[in-house]
């Protein structure tokens, strides 16, 4: 037998093993392979499960997500943004925008029973209603698509622009003008809508979908 070299160090310890030496008696003298037989866990130890100290700090985490993207925005908006203009400066603006109507209307209207020299009758208070109604529309839409206001909304420190300050477009200028209009031939019942809205919108705000907020103080 192959004599050890005293430098090369002992590969295993503890008691023979005759069934592993009888079996192997005759093959060549392979010292490795015994080892792996007669103590594989000496030349392959199991890993110990890695141990954090108790008083390691946790480690931080990454989220893999932009938090300000996903969070919502009706959490991070102040109680006061959610709201919709209350309902005083909206009857403000609101009638300030019909007597001003009202006026334009009703000076075309009798200016032009003067040229014919004929007194107004009930059916033509009611096409000088009607024409009220048409002075209405270019005197919100295009204000509202320009300036985001009106004049009575002006006079009333309110506002129909987006948080960026963005205008509303000429389609949802048209929109707000048509479900204010019928709100009032309708002599305001669509407004119960405000009971049953958290943020109190009118159904022009809701059609929209753009609700009139307090103008910001410089």
């Amino acid at each position: 037998m192959k004599r050890r070299d005293p430098d090369e160090p002992e590969l295993w310890t503890g008691d023979p093993a005759p069934d592993v030496d009888a079996n192997l008696e005759g093959a060549p003298d392979d010292p490795l392979g015994r080892v792996l037989i007669r103590h594989p866990p000496a030349l392959f130890p199991e890993p110990e499960p890695a141990r954090r100290p108790a008083d390691a700090p946790a480690e931080e985490t990454v989220s893999l997500f932009d938090d300000a993207a996903t969070a919502s925005p009706e959490a991070e908006a102040a109680p006061d943004a959610l709201a919709a203009a209350p309902a005083r400066p909206r009857l403000t603006a609101f009638l300030a925008d019909a007597a001003l109507c009202g006026i334009v209307a009703a000076a075309a209207f009798l200016g032009a029973a003067a040229l014919v020299r004929r007194s107004p009758t009930g059916a033509g208070w009611l096409w000088c209603a009607l024409f009220a109604l048409v002075v209405s529309f270019f005197l919100v839409v295009p204000t509202l698509a320009l300036f985001g206001r009106t004049p009575g909304m002006a006079l009333a420190d309110l506002t129909a622009d987006d948080a960026s300050g963005e205008k509303p477009p000429l389609a949802t200028s048209v929109v707000r003008w048509a479900a204010t209009a019928t709100t009032a031939v309708l002599a305001g019942l669509p407004l119960a809508t405000m009971l049953f809205d958290r943020r109190r919108r009118t159904p022009a705000d809701l059609l929209s979908g753009r609700a009139l907020q307090r103008e910001p103080v410089a």
